[in-house]
């Protein structure tokens, strides 16, 4: 279906489509914190603007029906070198389900209608897609493979994370009643049972700005504790990464997105969990506490508490995001996954670097089922 396609190559323009963005997304059958304007936006505010923007939008008559949010990266060494296009807000602020912004039916009428644009055209120089923390579940990701094949691009996707999701019933007792891992549960449960009785034991639900702004300080310093004590940087090391959680954390608050706590445990702040609650699924982005409390499983305690409020609301599953922590799966996390996408252009750089990183994904598990 032919559409038109219209390259926003500057900031000015992309910013302008704020009105157009959150129309298309909350017109969404599913929506997901990471391709929101707000946390789009903050991305570009703090990381992005010293990167040249490519930006699709694609129309059908006078509606849009997709953005395609991307950015070009000049980057490698020959024959590995190239221009590529990667998502908005692909790096540094670990963002998941990485995607078009488009309804479900569109995804293949938006795709075919860029690549087109792309290769019939010598406006954009390019080289590759390199499409980084894709739910390889996703529609876009089958559809690439597609028309890739079609035409004549070269294809190569991998698997990069495992991103478990806890799936919750609404009858809470049922729940642990059923749960595979239910001794897990009741210990959890007991545990915070004598907990509450023993000690003074206290959790915040943020739900103002002022709150927030206290808090979200607090959960900064709780955060890098926890890292620090395993004599790693943490996440919260720089202030870009700080500010873009301010920022993105107060526009969430605003749109009652923010699911963000604070547990104290006789006055001390303990643990921290910054969440986002949106279309009835939970998404764990950030948690940190402090390690004089591990004794007391204060992390447990917290996680506990959420899952408990989240399953009586009738919240349907919560998204762990990125790491294969063994402490997910004991609360009864299954598996799903992220990956890469390499879709490369007919010159040499397109061609060259799929290639190369599908031989090397070979020879890698060659290795490895000969070493095994």
């Amino acid at each position: 279906m032919p559409a038109k396609v219209t390259l926003i190559a500057d900031w000015k323009a992309f910013f302008e489509l704020e009105e157009s963005w959150k129309t298309l997304y909350h017109s969404l059958d599913f929506k997901r914190p990471f391709q929101s304007w707000e946390w789009v936006k903050t991305w570009v505010e703090i990381y992005g603007l010293q990167v040249e923007p490519a930006i699709f939008v694609v129309r059908d008559e006078n509606k849009i029906i997709g953005i395609v949010p991307l950015y070009i990266e000049n980057r490698g060494k020959w024959p590995l070198s190239g221009r590529i296009l990667r998502f908005l807000g692909d790096q540094v602020v670990s963002t998941e389900f990485q995607d078009v912004l488009t309804a479900t039916g569109y995804y293949s009428i938006v795709w075919w209608n860029v690549l087109h644009w792309l290769l019939s055209r010598a406006t954009l120089d390019w080289d590759f897609f390199f499409l980084d923390d894709m739910a390889l579940a996703a529609p876009s990701v089958q559809i690439l493979k597609q028309l890739s094949r079609k035409l004549g691009l070269s294809f190569h996707q991998t698997v990069k994370n495992v991103l478990p999701v806890l799936d919750l019933e609404r009858d809470w007792d049922t729940w642990v009643r059923t749960h595979p891992n239910r001794d897990f549960i009741s210990m959890t449960r007991n545990r915070a049972r004598r907990l509450r009785k023993k000690m003074d034991v206290r959790v915040q639900l943020i739900r103002g700005e002022e709150e927030f702004a206290t808090a979200i300080e607090i959960f900064f310093d709780l955060h890098q504790k926890n890292w620090t004590a395993r004599g790693l940087s943490g996440s919260f090391a720089t202030e870009e990464k700080r500010e873009f959680y301010r920022r993105v954390g107060r526009a969430f608050l605003k749109n009652g997105w923010l699911q963000f706590r604070l547990s104290y445990l006789n006055g001390q702040p303990a643990t921290g969990e910054f969440g986002v609650l949106l279309d009835n699924v939970y998404y764990s982005l950030q948690s940190g506490y402090d390690p004089k409390f591990r004794k007391q499983n204060m992390g447990h305690f917290l996680f506990y508490e959420i899952i408990h409020t989240l399953a009586i609301e009738g919240v349907k599953r919560v998204e762990f995001l990125r790491g294969g922590e063994k402490y997910k799966f004991s609360w009864g996390a299954r598996e799903q996954f992220s990956g890469t996408l390499w879709v490369g252009n007919h010159s040499l750089p397109g061609f060259f670097h799929p290639f190369y990183k599908r031989q090397k994904h070979r020879i890698k598990h060659l290795v490895k089922g000969k070493i095994s």
